[in-house]
């Protein structure tokens, strides 16, 4: 009792920058030079203050004391501002995981909302764009390339897992794939389309814990595509595309030949609804046949 009466004061008196320090030895993500940036920015304004007396109320007043204040000396995007308010709920819920706060204590920028965006338009790549696309790939030196632009276009599988696949995670005979660690935090299976297929079995299989997609120099590290992609854009005329864009392309032709928001998110592996009504707009002729039949 008397080592946690002596901890109290110093844990409770943990100044927001203090709190940024810890963050920033011991969460790698943090070195990041973007939230490097809004770390900086809250330490500058707000570091003096007790991380775990701020309310939602000063929260409220920073975001809005940013707005007015930004950085770069010009208005931010709503955007911008929320990312802002993510970066402090991640820190503060640091403090939270690492027991620096109090018990009983709540993250305070849960009580805020974030700012409104406009969702833009979401790029997706239509079928003629994508045949071009694997034709130039198939002239990259290096020859995974058609590989991992065919699976992330058929299997909606973000960069980071493809890039931490490894061939005991294939199953060819099932013709499926296991992603154990993904965004979201669960497992996912994902379906190996015949031609996906036959691009892997042009390739030899690994041992079971090496990576699909290894570096020939250093094999337990992904292999950084970015300039052949690049190139391959560039080569087949297409303009405004990045990788994430055959994540979006996948739901996008999902949604167009009729596939419900809950099947697209399945496919995505979403938990919520919220992040495929953005493909929503792509099914209305599906839409529109079943309206015809109910109410024929």
């Amino acid at each position: 009792m008397e080592k946690n009466t002596a901890q109290t004061p110093i844990v409770q008196s943990l100044t927001v920058s203090a709190l940024a320090s810890l963050y920033l030895n011991n969460v790698p993500i943090a070195k990041n030079s973007t939230v490097l940036t809004r770390l900086t920015w809250f330490t500058t304004c707000f570091g003096e203050r007790v991380a775990h007396e701020l309310t939602g109320e000063d929260v409220e007043d920073m975001l809005v004391y940013l707005e007015e204040n930004s950085p770069s000396g010009k208005p931010l995007a709503n955007s911008t501002i929320n990312r802002y308010r993510s970066t402090l709920q991640a820190l503060l819920t640091y403090g939270r995981r690492r027991r620096l706060f109090p018990r009983g204590w709540s993250n305070p920028v849960s009580d805020t909302e974030k700012r409104p965006e406009s969702q833009g338009r979401t790029r997706f790549l239509s079928n003629d764009e994508f045949d071009r696309l694997m034709s130039m790939a198939r002239l990259s030196r290096w020859k995974k390339l058609p590989l991992i632009i065919r699976l992330a276009m058929t299997t909606g599988a973000r960069r980071g897992n493809l890039m931490e696949l490894k061939w005991g995670d294939i199953d060819m005979e099932r013709c499926e794939i296991k992603l154990g660690k993904t965004k979201n935090g669960s497992p996912h299976i994902c379906v190996i389309t015949d031609a996906a297929l036959a691009e892997l079995q042009g390739f030899r299989r690994g041992k079971e814990d090496e990576l699909v997609f290894n570096s020939a120099r250093m094999p337990h590290r992904p292999f950084c595509f970015n300039k052949a992609f690049k190139q391959a854009l560039k080569d087949a005329g297409i303009e405004g595309v990045v990788f994430h864009s055959l994540r979006h392309s996948h739901a996008s032709h999902l949604a167009q030949s009729g596939a419900s928001l809950l099947e697209i998110a399945e496919s995505l592996n979403h938990k919520t609804m919220s992040m495929v009504q953005r493909y929503a707009h792509l099914n209305t002729e599906n839409r529109a046949q079943m309206i015809r039949k109910v109410f024929a």
